[in-house]
């Protein structure tokens, strides 16, 4: 399947973040607060506590809550679909419509999209979009239904990447796909990726075979190629 496994290599593994004195590693490590069986927990968000490095102009999440309801946890895991609300909420708690824009708190970081337009228009997401789905276009859409939690924070359900992307706001229909869109508006946040960056495939590799989960740093400047609340 084209989705998952894309996304842990091109995201959770290839996400890069800036240090003022070197690049660094650092783990997305899950606290399983109980509830969960054995199977439950090893398949694994709100974002509660930012972080600005002072060499970046990007706001980071450096903590975050996940919840889910443990009557829906079985379901989910019988279905199939466990895996992938995981990590729908996870890509939440990284910044993915959580993050889109924090200049109206802190000044000068990043600015991709304003509430209620249905535009988002982050330069590296923009760029890949129209490769992938619509040239020329302005804009890339993005929920307004759903209510607070869904409306402002996912794509559009019918948006061109179509509906079983991953990061639009209602689960299904399976398989479950992730678009290089996806993928390239996690570097509108400021993180590094496989579709907007240059990493070594076999790198790539190493680092999902060692240490699922690893984000690896980025600098700030930007290459001249241009380019999870709940469901």
């Amino acid at each position: 399947m084209r989705g998952l496994f894309k996304w842990l290599l091109s995201v959770f593994v290839s996400l890069s973040m800036s240090f003022s004195a070197s690049a660094g590693l650092f783990k997305i490590t899950v606290n399983d607060l109980g509830g969960l069986t054995p199977s439950q927990s090893s398949a694994f968000s709100g974002l509660t506590s930012i972080t600005q490095l002072s060499d970046s102009p990007f706001v980071y999440a450096n903590r975050g809550l996940m919840q889910f309801d443990t009557a829906d946890l079985t379901r989910l895991e019988n279905r199939g679909s466990l895996f992938d609300v995981i990590v729908h909420e996870m890509a939440h708690v990284i910044g993915f419509g959580t993050l889109w824009t924090t200049d109206f708190a802190i000044a000068g970081s990043q600015s991709n999209y304003v509430s209620g337009s249905g535009r988002y228009t982050g330069e590296y997401a923009l760029e890949i979009y129209r490769r992938e789905f619509v040239e020329g276009a302005t804009f890339i859409p993005v929920e307004l239904n759903g209510g607070e939690g869904t409306a402002n924070a996912h794509w559009d359900e019918p948006w061109p990447g179509g509906s079983s992307d991953l990061m639009t706001g209602f689960l299904g229909p399976y398989p479950i796909t992730l678009s290089d869109t996806t993928i390239a508006s996690f570097a509108d946040i400021g993180y590094l990726t496989t579709v907007t960056h240059a990493v070594s495939e076999a790198a790539s590799v190493w680092l999902f075979l060692l240490s699922i989960g690893l984000i690896v740093g980025r600098n700030n400047q930007r290459p001249r190629v241009a380019s999870l609340k709940s469901v």
